[in-house]
């Protein structure tokens, strides 16, 4: 009997165990299949509306970005990738900010055939606050910008390797 009742117990117990690793599985698999989910539902809004991420670095969507509107490929030394995207409305903005070195800078600068602009115009400034964002460079420097083209504008920071892009409709 005693021995009975030991097996029972044991049947039992392994039973009790084997269905919390199921549950355990289940919820893993659960949030798994979200995971996929909510990825795949991101890919698909970003064919039709440009996803951009102003509050993390080096997301997919930012890097996309960054080949779309600079026109280049990524290379390692291309970091720290924000983007920012406004479409509302009649007029457009996208702001990229990145650290990248000198020679990735003349290959954008190459790419979109822009030169030194000889106004110092510092390009829109606009009410969002981006800590990514330097304001003193877009300020101070002069930016590379399109020849005879409006609205597009690149600052470099040499000493930061940091670089600024900018991109508006009026």
């Amino acid at each position: 009997m005693k021995r009975a009742c030991f097996i029972i117990a044991v049947i039992l117990v392994g039973g009790i165990i084997s269905c919390n690793k199921i549950k355990d599985k289940s919820a893993e698999v659960s949030r798994e299949t979200k995971r996929k989910v909510k990825d795949k539902s991101k890919d698909l809004v970003n064919d039709l509306f440009p996803l951009f991420d102003a509050t993390v670095a080096d997301t997919k969507y930012n890097k996309e970005r960054f080949r779309e509107f600079l026109e280049i490929e990524l290379t390692p030394d291309v970091k720290n990738i924000y983007a920012y995207g406004d479409f509302l409305g009649a007029d457009y903005k996208v702001l990229i900010a990145f650290r990248c070195d000198s020679s990735t800078l003349k290959r954008i600068i190459l790419t979109k055939k822009m030169a030194i602009s000889a106004n110092e115009s510092p390009g829109l400034h606009f009410p969002e606050e981006f800590t990514w964002w330097n304001k003193e460079i877009t300020n101070k420097t002069k930016p590379y910008k399109i020849k005879d083209g409006q609205g597009e504008y690149l600052w470099y920071d040499a000493t930061k390797g940091n670089a600024y892009y900018e991109l508006f409709s009026l």
